[in-house]
């Protein structure tokens, strides 16, 4: 790779900072870049430019370094400061390398400019050369490229749910280049649309559609910061997975899939449109916000079912149940301080991995607790765990405190209680560790009558099945999640969410819920509501993506629903008479640090969803 040059510099508030420099490199690229064309102007307002190394040199100084995070800065000539959070730079990453860093402005001091009135500022441009581009080490040689390529250049984009505009930036500046029609509706939801390939005008109007958050999930210890370090991929024989976190295949693949549709020349599609929404992963927020009359599509192809030779042709509706308390704080007194730790669990999806018998870190904390205040003179300073409503927790941990006389009384408990719950576990979750470490001293701990309320809450809120599918064998029609909890100041919080194919059965058990947190002390809310999706196995749509199925594979695709919330249905149910499918590859463990995706199922789903455009 390349980096050609400054291209400009916009927002000069000085004549005498020139408009023009030069930029070479000084190391090799230790990840990659995003960039797939020159680009002149903003770059803020153009595709995130990651993984460059490089020495800018301006009539006045060159920047070797420079850091947002509070690292130190190097540089030759004078000195020089920055506005904002970020900045066009370069920061250390724990390897020794530098990548470059989100944009900004920077700032020459005036002291350090020949006679200058005042100190420039602007916004670097950079140009790469886009046939010189590195590819992530792990994807590289893999096929089908055209997905690959954008799903490596997701990779190094930050895109935590709410926080997705660099990789909205990155799709529109796609379809900019290609010419394509984009339009934006208020939430952020993009919409691209493609004309049909000639001779296939009269075909009719299809959609494909994904998210572009994924869910943020780390092992603890991972050093990974979600808002700023591109996801470490790592190839695993037929398996692509994360470096300690989420890998970002839910729903990156099928966003990389779409991408490559958009770019293509070489499939016979009918008029197209593109569909790339926010917030899936915290409650289907953006497909919430949706708006009617924006789409023309007949035919849906959600890209985000994760089984490869299935088609989902139904969800479950779901809803958040959250619960807080006001608690007491009181001094922490005397004694030593000691983290109780729950972790080594699967976790997992709330929706579809609800039924494996996966543990619940919090129900297991809650019992943990319950044990100790029963039989040790304990104070809990801090309870929390889990990390997002949609997600099974792995982890959670408590701060106690206890005279230090009793240390072997206090692990001698939890290894009992960890034995226990070992063998009630079993097999389905065989990795449970419960551990006792020192910890710093807090200031306050919680009222006893508030931590027992809280802990006793933890330990008998219902999480799992609740009922199973009376026509579908072996389908979950309703389950409750247990998924947050936390304690910030005199506040505690935690949060559930309930599914359900039927809409009285899951309020019936976000009912439950909101009765048990009730009896505890707790006050209770039910938001972020969606539908579900009732299943048509025979519409058109079914009917065709099957004779393809069976044209390419030798066998029809198994009709499948899914117990959980897929944005085709709370997007459908604004649109009547669309139809809709969802497919997609083989993605394992998704919403936890173990998600990996199957490299040959990919190809699958790229020759799959090729045929089924050239045949609709």
């Amino acid at each position: 790779m390349r980096l050609l040059c400054i291209e400009s510099l916009v927002n000069v508030e000085h004549p005498l900072m020139p408009c023009h420099g030069t930029a070479k490199l000084v190391q090799k690229p230790i990840h990659r870049i995003i960039a797939t064309e020159p680009t002149t102007g903003d770059v803020s307002t153009k595709t995130p430019l990651l993984g460059v190394q490089a020495s800018i040199d301006l009539d006045f100084y060159s920047i070797q370094t420079g850091c947002p995070a509070n690292e130190s800065l190097t540089h030759r000539g004078p000195a020089y400061s920055h506005e904002g959070p970020d900045f066009v730079g370069w920061c250390k990453t724990q390897r020794g390398g530098m990548v470059c860093s989100p944009v900004g402005h920077f700032v020459m001091p005036k002291r350090n400019l020949q006679n200058a009135a005042s100190p420039p500022r602007g916004t670097i441009a950079v140009a790469f050369d886009p046939a010189e581009r590195v590819m992530i080490p792990a994807l590289t040689n893999l096929d089908p490229e055209p997905v690959w390529k954008h799903f490596d250049r997701l990779a190094a984009i930050p895109r935590a749910s709410t926080k997705e505009a660099a990789a909205r930036d990155y799709v529109r500046t796609l379809a900019t280049k290609l010419g394509l029609e984009s339009v934006q509706d208020d939430v952020g939801n993009l919409v691209i649309r493609k004309p049909a390939r000639p001779g296939r005008e009269r075909a009719t109007m299809a959609l494909l559609q994904g998210h572009l958050d994924m869910v943020c999930e780390k092992n603890e210890g991972t050093a990974h910061n979600f808002d700023a370090d591109p996801i470490k991929v790592v190839r695993d024989g037929d398996w692509l997975k994360a470096d300690g976190t989420t890998l970002g295949s839910d729903n990156g693949v099928g966003v990389a899939a779409a991408l490559a549709v958009m770019e293509s020349n070489d499939i016979a599609h009918g008029p197209l449109e593109f569909v790339f929404t926010i917030d899936e992963e915290t409650g289907l927020t953006g497909a919430s916000a949706f708006p009617g009359g924006l789409l023309k599509s007949k035919y849906f192809l959600n890209l985000d079912n994760e089984e490869k030779g299935t088609l989902c042709i139904g969800c479950s509706g779901g809803v958040k149940t959250t619960a807080r308390r006001k608690v007491g704080l009181r001094p922490a007194g005397a004694g030593s301080a000691w983290r109780i730790k729950v972790s080594g669990l699967k976790g997992g999806h709330s929706g579809v991995d609800i039924h494996q018998g996966r543990g619940n870190a919090l129900r297991i904390m809650g019992g943990v607790l319950q044990v100790l205040l029963d039989r040790l003179p304990i104070k809990i300073a801090a309870i929390n765990g889990g990390s997002a409503q949609n997600a099974i927790p792995r982890e959670a941990a408590a701060l106690v405190l206890l005279d230090p006389s009793r240390e072997s009384d206090l692990r001698s408990l939890v290894a009992k209680v960890e034995a226990g719950y070992k063998d009630d576990l079993g097999g389905f979750d065989s990795g449970l560790q419960i551990t006792v470490e020192k910890a710093e001293r807090p200031g306050k701990a919680l009222d006893a009558t508030d931590a027992k309320d809280t802990v006793a809450l933890l330990a008998s809120l219902h999480h799992g099945v609740l009922a199973m599918s009376p026509d579908v064998a072996g389908l979950v029609q309703t389950s409750t999640n247990l998924a947050t909890v936390n304690t910030k100041g005199d506040m505690v919080e935690i949060v559930t969410s309930q599914r359900s194919a039927i809409e009285s059965s899951m309020m019936a058990a976000a009912r439950m819920v909101a009765t048990v947190c009730v009896l505890a002390g707790f006050e209770v809310e039910h938001a972020g509501k969606y539908p579900g999706w009732k299943p048509e196995p025979n519409s058109d749509i079914v009917r065709k993506l099957q004779e393809v199925h069976k044209k390419l594979f030798g066998e029809p695709a198994n009709l499948i629903a899914m117990h959980a919330g897929l944005e085709c249905g709370v997007i459908g149910e604004k649109y009547p008479g669309m139809q809709m499918v969802s497919f997609g590859p083989t993605i394992v463990d998704p919403h936890s640090p173990n998600e990996r995706v199957q490299i040959s199922s990919v190809e699958s789903f790229w020759n799959y969803l090729k045929l089924v455009l050239e045949n609709l």
